[in-house]
């Protein structure tokens, strides 16, 4: 199982911009013959440019839109424990910048990072197609990284706060952020025993042996 610690912790998600076009119509007025021949080939250059966009665009939609499949168990497995191992990575750049730097609009960017990451797991795996009628190690994976999400956007953006809080003092940071901390690996057990439990039994059915340190299979 991938797991990591922050502040004595265990830490074991696109949205598409909308785009909107606004069209008027101006008063007419009667122009020259050539002119008229220049705002006709103006015209379709500007309809050619906006036909090819929406093309780009129907291409770009499908893709996000279009689900993952695999035929083979470990590939399966391994698909889900990489968006874990993704959304890790970007914890560990959080610690990583909040140990190193007293800059705390970097420090709460690295942050932000993390729920960008854990909203981007959650999206790719409910994309994935259930593996042979699998729904509960999808499910306890998409219930994992949406808990990360969550304390990324709220109990990890309190912890900041609390730190570059001045009018506190030293102690009494210090206890807040332990009481932040005790409550996030209070919440955390569930989720991680549950994608752990689910996996473990994935693994089982489908006859394959699971890495200790990442979750990854071993074949």
């Amino acid at each position: 199982m991938y797991g990591i610690f922050l502040f004595g912790c265990g830490i074991t998600g696109y949205r598409l911009r909308g785009l909107r076009f606004n069209f008027s119509y101006t008063h007419c007025r009667v122009v020259p013959e050539r002119d008229k021949n220049r705002l006709f080939e103006k015209a379709s250059a500007m309809k050619n440019i906006f036909c090819s966009f929406l093309f780009v665009l129907a291409l770009a939609v499908n893709g996000i839109a279009q689900p993952t499949r695999f035929n083979n168990a470990v590939e399966y497995n391994d698909f889900i424990v990489r968006q874990q191992t993704k959304v890790g990575e970007a914890i560990k750049e959080f610690i990583t910048v909040f140990t190193d730097t007293n800059d705390s609009t970097k420090i709460q960017e690295s942050r932000n990072q993390i729920a960008i990451e854990a909203d981007s797991a959650v999206a790719r795996v409910k994309r994935l197609v259930s593996f042979q009628g699998d729904t509960a190690f999808k499910q306890s994976s998409i219930r994992l990284y949406r808990f990360y999400a969550s304390i990324a956007r709220v109990e990890y953006d309190q912890i900041v706060r609390v730190s570059y809080n001045k009018s506190k003092k030293a102690e009494d940071i210090q206890k807040e952020i332990g009481a932040i901390v005790q409550d996030i690996t209070e919440r955390e057990k569930k989720v991680d025993a549950d994608f752990v439990q689910a996996q473990k039994a994935f693994a089982a059915k489908h006859q394959f042996t699971l890495t200790s340190d990442t979750g990854q299979s071993n074949q």
